[in-house]
C-alpha cells in the first residue's frame, strides 16, 4: 500500500518527533528508568485516542451519506410511483416536457388532477404555465367541459406553453395569457403582480391554481393572488398552492388564513409542499 504525504504532513510528523524526543530525553534526566513505561503508556494512550477518533468520524461520515444516498431514492420512487398514477388516468397524445427542477412534480400534479375529477370546475384561472397547463388541459377536455386561463408574466414561456397545447391538439381548452407584472396596491402596500386587466374578463373562478410569479423576484411574490381574487372566486372555489414547504408560502398560507376566514386549509406532503385552501365545507381532492 502506498502512502501519499504532503511537505506539511512530513512538517508536522517531524515537529511532532522531535518535541517526543525532547520529552523523552527530559523525562529520563527527572524520572530515570521509570521514564520508558510514562513514555509507553503516553504513547499509547494518544495512538488509540486517534484511532477511535478517526474511526467513530468516519462512521458518522458514512451514516450521513448513507442517509443522503437514500433520501434521493425515496423521493424519486415516490415521484415515479405518482407519474404511474397520474398517467392511468392522463391519456398523452405526445410526451410531456421534464417535470423536474421548476416544472410542476408528478405528485402535486395528482393533487391538481384530483380536484379536477372531483370538483369538476368551470373555469380554472392558473398563475405560472407549463406542464400542468398541458396535464389540467387533456382532463378538461376529457370531461368535455371548461376551460383553463393560464397567466405568466414571461413571454417566452407563455409563447413555448402555447407552441406544446398546440402540438397536444389542446389549443381549445386553454388560453394562454402574457400577462406582465406591475405594481398594485394591497392594504396601501405597493406590491407586484400579474396585469389585472388581462384577467378581466375571467368568469366566477372554480380552481385557482398558483405556481408564480418567481419567488427571487419579491418577498411573498404569491400572496397578493386572494386579496386580488377573493371577489371572483366562486362560492366553492379551490385554491392550491405549490412549493408550500417553503418558508415565503407558509407565511402567504398563513396571512390568507389569517384575512379570509372562510377558508378550510388542507396539507399534502408532496415533494415541494402542496396548500389547498377550499371555500365551503367540501373536501377539495384526495390523491388521483
Amino acid at each position: 500500500m502506498r502512502i501519499h504525504l504532503r511537505k506539511v504532513d512530513l512538517l508536522v510528523i517531524s515537529v511532532a518527533s522531535l518535541i517526543t524526543l525532547l520529552l523523552g530525553i527530559i523525562g529520563w534526566r527527572v524520572l530515570g528508568p521509570k521514564a520508558i513505561v510514562v513514555s509507553l503508556s503516553a504513547a499509547v494512550f494518544l495512538i488509540l485516542l486517534v484511532q477511535f477518533q478517526t474511526y467513530r468520524g468516519q462512521t458518522a461520515f458514512l451514516e450521513q451519506q448513507t442517509m443522503f444516498s437514500l433520501l434521493p431514492r425515496q423521493l424519486d420512487y415516490k415521484q415515479i410511483e405518482a407519474m404511474l398514477s397520474l398517467l392511468s388516468i392522463v391519456k398523452l397524445k405526445r410526451p410531456l416536457p421534464p417535470m423536474r427542477g421548476w416544472a410542476v412534480s408528478p405528485d402535486h400534479a395528482n393533487i391538481i388532477i384530483s380536484a379536477i375529477l372531483d370538483r369538476k370546475p368551470k373555469v380554472i384561472l392558473e398563475c405560472g404555465c407549463g406542464v400542468s397547463t398541458i396535464l389540467m388541459s387533456y382532463c378538461v377536455k376529457d370531461r368535455g367541459e371548461g376551460h383553463i386561463w393560464s397567466i405568466d408574466h414571461d413571454e417566452g414561456y407563455a409563447k413555448a406553453t402555447r407552441e406544446n397545447l398546440k402540438s397536444h391538439q389542446l389549443e381549445d381548452v386553454a388560453t394562454i395569457i402574457h400577462a406582465p407584472l406591475k405594481e398594485v396596491s394591497i392594504k396601501g402596500e405597493s406590491r407586484l403582480w400579474y396585469d389585472p386587466a388581462c384577467t378581466e374578463e375571467i368568469g366566477a373562478i372554480d380552481l385557482l391554481v398558483v405556481d408564480g410569479p418567481p419567488r427571487k423576484i419579491q418577498e411573498l411574490i404569491r400572496y397578493p393572488a386572494l386579496p386580488l381574487l377573493i371577489g371572483r372566486l366562486s362560492e366553492n372555489a379551490v385554491i392550491i398552492l405549490d412549493d408550500a414547504s417553503r418558508e415565503d408560502e407558509k407565511k402567504t398560507v398563513e396571512a390568507w388564513l389569517d384575512e379570509f376566514k372562510d377558508l378550510k386549509y388542507e396539507w399534502h406532503d408532496t415533494e415541494k409542499g402542496t396548500a389547498v385552501l377550499i371555500r365551503g365545507n367540501r373536501a377539495a381532492c384526495g390523491p388521483a
